[in-house]
């Protein structure tokens, strides 16, 4: 199983405020400069339009189908640096690079690492600068009703 992430890395300010938009249920990272972020914006994660299965699972059902969906938010002076360093801790972690942006400025990666690595990746990652630095977010969704759904159909 892969784990899709969603990254944003932004160039550190002398003082803390919110991070710039990231949208998306995909695996992505952002770096930005201080000059071009905007206080008042926030990361966000939104579930896809097709997160809620119209079938019904019973609650008695334990089974789990999962898809997690992670963002993180990092501050740096070194946007290039921190970049490079993510893609390496990508690619360490068996995952796969699917798109880089970057530049002086702001800086976004798409990927996926495998669920058997996520914990060790989310350790570098998170090692990459000072906890005051740093935030994360995950979403879980239990996608089995359209797992099923999708089987009775074939």
């Amino acid at each position: 199983a892969w784990y899709g992430r969603i990254f944003f890395i932004q160039k550190s300010l002398p003082k803390i405020v919110n991070y710039n938009r990231s949208y998306g249920d995909g695996p992505n990272l952002s770096i930005a400069k201080p000059e071009s972020v905007s206080i008042s914006d926030g990361l966000r994660i939104m579930p896809p339009d097709n997160a809620i299965s119209n079938q019904q699972i019973s609650i008695n059902d334990t089974r789990e189908f999962l898809k997690t969906s992670y963002s993180a938010s990092i501050k740096t002076r070194d946007v290039q640096g921190v970049v490079t360093s993510a893609k390496n801790i990508i690619k360490g972690n068996d995952g796969r690079v699917d798109n880089i942006s970057s530049s002086e400025k702001r800086g976004y990666l798409t990927f996926v690492v495998p669920k058997s690595k996520f914990e060790t990746f989310r350790s570098e990652i998170e090692s990459l600068t000072h906890k005051k630095l740093f935030s994360e977010t995950s979403l879980s969704q239990n996608l089995l009703g359209q797992k099923q759904s999708i089987e009775q159909q074939t």
